[in-house]
C-alpha cells in the first residue's frame, strides 16, 4: 500500500523537493528488505513509476555514487566503465564462473545491452533465485551460476543493480561486482569513445 501510494505521488508532484524526498521515503521502506527477503511488493518496484524516476535522478550522481560507496561496508565491489571493457574481453575464456547480469526488465534490455550480459529481472529474483539448475537454465538461458562464481550486476542507474547485489550476498554469493554507472553510464562512454574515434579520422 505504502508503495501505491508513493507511485500516485510521483505522477502528481511538480515539486522537485517533494519528489525528491518521495523517492527518498520509498528507498528508506526498502532498503533493508533486499538482504533480508523479498516481498513480492517490494520486488515490484523496479517497474514501478518511483523506481524508475529515482533512477533517471540516480543519473546525474553516477560518479558521485562510484566513489562514495567504495567506502562503504557494502558485500560487493564497486566497478566501472573500465572495468565493464574487461569484463567484454574476459568474458570468453571465463568457462561460465563469470556473470556479467543485467537485472532490467526484458522490455528495457531490447532497447540494448552491454555486449556479453544475460538478463535476470529483479523483479523475478524471489522465485529465479529458487529455482533447481535445469529450470533456471530453460527460463533464463544459461547455467544457474554457483556460489562461488564471480557475478557483475548492472540495471540503468545502479539503483536495482545495488538491492539485487545486496539480495544475492544475503543467498551467499561472496563474489560480487556492482556497476554502478549501469547502462547509462555504459551509452555514455560509448557515445564519448565514438566521438573520439570519428575525430581521430
Amino acid at each position: 500500500m505504502a508503495s501505491r501510494h508513493l507511485a500516485f505521488s510521483f505522477k502528481k508532484s511538480l515539486n522537485y523537493a517533494s519528489l525528491r524526498r518521495n523517492v527518498c521515503l520509498m528507498t528508506a521502506i526498502h532498503s533493508r528488505s533486499a538482504v533480508a527477503g523479498l516481498s513480492d511488493s517490494w520486488m515490484r518496484t523496479g517497474q514501478q513509476t518511483g523506481s524508475i524516476l529515482y533512477e533517471q535522478q540516480q543519473q546525474q550522481q553516477r560518479r558521485y555514487n562510484t566513489q562514495s560507496n567504495n567506502n562503504q561496508n557494502v558485500p560487493y565491489k564497486i566497478i566501472d566503465y573500465q572495468d565493464i571493457q574487461k569484463w567484454i574481453r574476459r568474458k570468453a575464456d571465463s568457462k561460465n564462473a563469470r556473470h556479467l547480469i543485467d537485472v532490467r526488465e526484458e522490455n528495457e534490455v531490447k532497447e540494448g545491452y552491454i555486449p556479453t550480459a544475460v538478463n535476470v529481472p529483479l523483479s523475478q529474483f524471489l522465485t529465479a533465485w529458487t529455482l533447481p539448475s535445469e529450470e533456471f537454465k530453460e527460463k533464463f538461458g544459461f547455467d544457474k551460476p554457483e556460489k562461488k562464481h564471480t557475478l557483475a550486476l548492472y540495471c540503468l542507474a545502479g539503483v536495482r543493480s545495488t538491492k539485487a547485489a545486496e539480495y544475492l550476498a544475503g543467498l551467499g554469493y561472496e563474489d560480487l561486482e556492482n556497476y554502478v554507472g549501469s547502462w547509462a553510464d555504459f551509452i555514455e562512454n560509448e557515445e564519448k569513445e565514438e566521438a573520439k574515434r570519428k575525430a581521430n579520422k
